[in-house]
């Protein structure tokens, strides 16, 4: 029963009843698609047989029909009335619901070629990609290809009595205990960090990995090699040498940043226990190699993922100059160093509502072919790594197959679960037609 028809599809077809779980929409998907959602573990998209407009409130589907066959697939249903022949029942035409809903394979295949080749030219980035974070009135930073994912603070800590002063305690964390260290004690700093403000910065240790909590994580710049400079000597006393590795001048009036290095962060004592702990499958070197980061954002109720490589830097919206008669998801143009930049309300550009005077707003300025653009954005939840077996592929049909370059479950950081994330690019966020528009404007 679907939309208050009764219907009939040939069992053979069928694999699975389960459950309608949560479901994340997709802008620009097929039109009976109603979402994504998580079925054991594997991300599906999930076709409305009624009204695609009934899928949340009164009267929406509440049971999936998982399907065999070349395509993945899950019906929505509100009820399974059983096994037989049903003569009162109309037949499901199942390939024409798929044909309608879907791009022949070839079409798809080549909507993501030049995507591909875009990702490759950004990650020829010689320069260095440097997580920055507020500790104690100063800015430090730790190179991004050492961190694996950035966390709010639970509530839940395990504290260890007797532990060192710098220690923490633990969380659970995938399936694992995660040691938890304060980066302003390992610093020498003697004032807390207010328990309110509190972030974990996960990176690897030795053979396991470790949580520095630190006051909070700005954002990630990209910065030449020649901007690096050593600790001036006379500066040095005591460990100082073995805690800051550098100093960054990021140019452009901005503040110092002293760059760290996670290995050199604790003692040698605190390393060599990390060598009791069991290495859990995702930490192995092979994964860790085949890891990719990417800034985790959120526009428009969507969670959104772009490949670190592409992204310029994260800042506060300054005041945008407006465009006459541009649409309404070109915010204005924005001056960068000396370079007018086009700006675009991510949120209408994935059909919903402006972001434009939200409070917590973000502009990642982001950089693909040699374009930069700006992007508005609702806030930015922070660096993730994600493996190429993490990111799947299900087809969403309609533009969404030529926008977004896959889905990833993450968690959802309240303890609900996980929601699904679109991993995009930047300039996939702006049509043919949008492109145009933009060089007409500059």
């Amino acid at each position: 029963m679907a939309g208050g028809r009764r219907m009939a599809l040939p069992a053979r077809l069928v694999r699975e009843i389960s459950a309608l779980p949560r479901l994340t929409p997709v802008p620009f998907g097929a039109a009976r698609l109603l979402g994504l959602g998580n079925f054991r573990g594997h991300i599906l998209p999930v076709l409305a047989l009624g009204d695609a407009r009934n899928g949340a409130g009164e009267g929406a589907p509440a049971r999936a029909l998982l399907l065999d066959g070349a395509r993945p697939v899950a019906l929505a249903v509100d009820a399974v009335l059983g096994l037989g022949a049903r003569g009162d029942s109309e037949n499901l035409d199942l390939d024409a619901l798929l044909a309608a809903s879907f791009p022949a394979p070839e079409r798809r295949a080549a909507r993501h070629a030049p995507l591909h080749a875009e990702r490759g030219e950004a990650v020829r980035d010689e320069r260095l990609a440097l997580l920055v974070m507020d500790l104690a009135g100063q800015r430090f930073a730790l190179p991004a290809d050492q961190v694996q994912e950035v966390l709010t603070k639970p509530a839940d800590l395990a504290v260890v009595p007797g532990a060192a002063a710098t220690a923490l305690g633990a969380i659970e964390h995938r399936g694992s205990l995660l040691p938890l260290f304060s980066l302003a004690r390992l610093l020498g700093f003697e004032a807390e960090v207010p328990a309110a403000r509190e972030q974990i910065v996960v990176v690897r240790v030795g053979a396991g990995r470790v949580g520095l909590v630190t006051e909070r994580v700005r954002n990630v710049v990209h910065v030449e090699h020649g901007r690096l400079e050593p600790v001036p000597g006379v500066l040095l006393r005591g460990d100082a040498e073995t805690s800051i590795q550098a100093i960054c001048r990021p140019g452009s009036g901005e503040r110092l940043i002293s760059v760290l290095d996670a290995d050199h962060l604790l003692d040698a004592e605190a390393v060599a226990g990390m060598e009791a702990l069991p290495d859990l499958p995702d930490v192995t070197t092979a994964a860790v190699e085949a890891e990719s980061a990417y800034l985790a954002l959120r526009a428009g109720g969507n969670r959104l993922a772009m490949p670190l490589g592409s992204v310029e830097g994260v800042a506060r919206v300054p005041v945008l100059s407006a465009i006459p008669d541009a649409p309404g998801w070109l915010s204005g143009m924005v001056n960068v160093r000396g370079s007018a930049v086009p700006v675009i309300d991510v949120s209408m550009r994935l059909g919903g509502g402006s972001v434009a005077e939200r409070e917590g707003r973000r502009l990642v300025l982001a950089r693909q072919g040699g374009d930069v653009v700006g992007l508005l954005v609702e806030r930015v939840d922070g660096l993730i790594r994600l493996t190429n077996a993490a990111i799947e592929h299900p087809e969403a049909g309609g533009e969404a197959d030529a926008i977004f370059e896959g889905y990833v479950r993450l968690a959802d950081g309240a303890g609900a679960g996980e929601r699904i994330a679109l991993l995009v690019s930047p300039l996939t966020l702006i049509d043919a037609a949008g492109r145009d528009l933009l060089e007409a404007v500059r």
